[in-house]
């Protein structure tokens, strides 16, 4: 079976594009998405390491459901007359976000590729046997027919090389990567022949997206690329789908125009166009013996006889056909029809049974029984060998992009995902409550730890395309996890909301341009802070709660009297939107995060509003900031944004003796994607950062 990229999860609104336009749709969506915090975040990994030095990948082992401990160094900061301050990765929350399925030949692992590699999943349980490791994100996965090796297609983190395609192949008999290629583009589709099917030689097929839909045979014996096939693929729009026949003799190859085209594998030689499926294809699999192909389109699937190579079958569909794949003896195909699993027979095209989906699935396969198994990334479900629905199971300790996140007394850590606020108990590496809302920037807990509350888009538009038609302020009660209140809010995404030290007042801001602060106990509106000529993407309460800073698109940092709601004054200097701000502890400063180009880190004195320091050091935004309880040093994460690099660092500075500026004493890369969020606990003994590979590392602080 082939297995085709998906558009991840945490970007599934846009349901009118078609599933393997991921990687160029991702783009911009996750930049429409996260407007109101200030970032675009592109999926470029960046494995755990200490700046400037080779970063080194996880082991191939077992992974727990919840936290995966993290083997790393640790960063000691000289802090002055505190002493040195010295902190460690702790553990990792979540297995980061999981964009494509496959099931091995034997049915008895799901692999799922992850922003942070591919984790094998044991069937039956659903719990992880092997983890495998990559230099990147993998958004494509496939077996060998055998089921010896295992291909993974995705972008490599390397400076540069970072726009272009990689593919791992995998032996996972040792868990070790065999084959590492640089294939130049995006990858969306995958073929493996089995070891030695192809004349001795081991062939992998790779169909790519982007710059080029072209496809290419690989000799993984020499790593070296046999041939290239670009006949009928069109615009980059739609990607190249492969399928090898068994004996790895032929190559099909489909694309966004009308027809489907047959190659020799090693030679390259155009043999034959085949009609009858209208444009595009988004499919391809050959039969197990290989007398049938199929092919999935828009609203149909089509069969071909691989000796005469006349058209079969024609199966019509409610939707588009985003998978075919073929009985383990050949005489059914299964594939997606509207809102279920279609099962036909491959000679005749009758349909024999169905299985209800609530989307297009990942993958389809069968068992050698005859069960058919089906994944996405968040459920697998199948019918058994007598053609009974098999309840649906969820696929547990994978979420999306980590938007925001805020710590709370007794170690409570709220982290905001794309479409879920998770409540986690840090000592058990527990989410102690999830909220499945679409949860929107940066949350908070309330001073006591009592209450959590998130931005929320309480109603998407009914195509999943328009912006969010009512954004809102929600509150929940941290340990029933009942909704306490829902206040709406602002007209577009909420950007942040933060409480105030003293707990009375609960700030939010939005892509608006608007402030608002609301009575904590009883939700009542008290005050609109108009002031932004753009969008608002940070607040922070002064220690005292007398005075509530804004930092917005309009490049400044305004400042609020909490009391009356009057504007206190204007901080400029930033070239570039404001994405982070924090207080020292004490009040005295008042740090700021600027978008890329400018990527600078700010301090100016809170008495007076004088500029003290505009320091450099990361290449792309600022997008997180946060002072250590003790004040004596700060942390900053690094995202990339459309004017600037990729940054994914996780910077830590130490404050001048004076307080007027800041030294960088360590670049770290704890995420595989960029860091949107950093903070501290309560008691100072604990750091912990969130990041677009949907997993929060949870530091210790001594």
């Amino acid at each position: 079976m082939s297995s085709h990229p998906a558009i991840p999860q945490s970007l599934r609104y846009n349901t009118a594009v078609p599933r393997r336009r991921m990687r160029l749709c991702a783009v911009a969506l996750l930049a429409a998405r996260l407007a109101a915090c200030g970032g675009v975040s592109t999926p470029s990994p960046t494995p755990f390491s200490t700046l400037p030095l080779a970063t080194a990948s996880p082991a191939a082992s077992p992974a727990p459901a919840t936290a995966t401990p993290t083997a790393a160094p640790s960063a000691t900061l000289t802090a002055g007359p505190g002493g040195p301050v010295r902190v460690t990765p702790r553990r990792r929350l979540g297995r980061g976000q999981a964009f494509q399925t496959a099931w091995s030949p034997d049915g008895a692992r799901l692999a799922v590729g992850t922003s942070l590699g591919v984790y094998l999943l044991e069937t039956d349980s659903l719990d992880p046997v092997q983890f495998l490791p990559a230099d990147g994100p993998v958004y494509v996965v496939g077996f060998s027919p055998d089921g010896r090796l295992l291909a993974g297609g995705g972008v490599s983190r390397e400076p540069s090389s970072a726009d272009l395609g990689q593919v791992w192949v995998w032996s996972l008999a040792s868990g070790q990567i065999s084959n590492t290629l640089a294939v130049g583009y995006w990858v969306n589709d995958l073929a493996l022949t089995a070891v030695g099917a192809a004349g001795g030689r081991q062939l992998l097929a790779v169909g790519g997206l982007y710059p080029t839909p072209e496809a290419q045979v690989w000799d993984l014996a020499s790593s070296e690329p046999l041939m290239t096939a670009s006949a009928g693929l069109g615009a980059a729009s739609v990607g190249a789908s492969v399928a090898l026949s068994p004996d790895g003799a032929q190559l099909a190859v489909g694309g966004s125009t009308d027809g489907v085209f047959i190659y020799n594998a090693r030679t390259g030689e155009l043999q034959r166009a085949l009609t009858g499926l209208d444009a595009p294809v988004y499919d391809l699999a050959f039969s197990p013996e290989g007398m049938r192909l199929a092919a999935g389109g828009p609203n149909q699937a089509a069969m071909w006889d691989t000796v005469s190579w006349d058209l079969a079958q024609r199966l019509p569909a409610e939707s588009p056909v985003w998978r075919v794949a073929f009985s383990a003896d050949g005489q059914a195909l299964a594939y997606n029809n509207g809102g279920s699993v279609q099962v036909a027979s491959s000679l005749t095209g009758q349909p024999l049974r169905s299985l209800p989906a609530s989307g297009a699935p990942l993958c389809l396969s069968f068992a050698p029984d005859g069960a058919l198994r089906a994944a996405d990334n968040h459920q697998v479900f199948g019918l058994d060998a007598a053609g009974l629905a098999v309840p649906a199971r969820a696929l547990s300790g994978f979420g999306e992009a980590v938007q925001g996140l805020a710590f709370g007394p007794n170690g409570r850590l709220a982290a905001s995902e794309l479409s879920a606020l998770r409540l986690w108990d840090t000592g058990s590496a527990r989410a102690t409550q999830t909220w499945q809302v679409e949860a929107q920037g940066q949350p908070a807990i309330s001073p006591d730890g009592r209450q959590v509350a998130s931005g929320v888009c309480a109603r998407m538009a009914a195509d999943g395309r328009a912006d969010c038609l009512q954004n809102v302020v929600r509150v929940w009660d941290a340990d029933s996890g009942a909704e306490v209140r829902s206040l709406p809010a602002h007209t577009r995404p909420v950007s942040a909301v933060a409480y105030s030290p003293d707990g009375r007042w609960l700030a939010s801001a939005g892509a608006d341009g608007m402030v608002y602060l609301w009575e904590a106990a009883t939700g009542r509106r008290a005050r609109a802070l108009a002031g932004h000529t753009q969008p608002v993407a940070s607040l922070a309460f002064a220690p005292d709660s007398q005075t509530l800073a804004s930092g917005g698109h309009d490049n400044v940092v305004r400042l609020w009297d909490v009391a009356s709601g009057a504007a206190r004054g204007t901080l400029s200097g930033s070239s570039a939107a404001v994405l982070s701000l924090a207080y020292a502890p004490d009040g005295a400063l008042l740090a700021a995060g600027s978008a890329a180009p400018d990527s600078q880190l700010r301090l100016w004195r809170a008495a007076d509003g004088s500029l003290l320091a505009a320091l450099p050091g990361h290449l792309g935004s600022v997008q997180a900031l946060a002072f250590h309880p003790s004040g004596r040093w700060l942390a900053t994460g690094g995202a990339p944004s459309a004017a600037g690099p990729d940054d994914f660092t996780l910077r830590l500075w130490q404050l001048t003796a004076d307080r007027t500026g800041a030294e960088l004493i360590r670049a770290l890369r704890p995420h595989a994607g960029a860091i949107f969020a950093v903070v501290f606990s309560p008691d100072g003994r604990q750091m912990a950062t969130g990041s677009f590979d949907a997993t929060v590392q949870v530091w210790e602080v001594d």
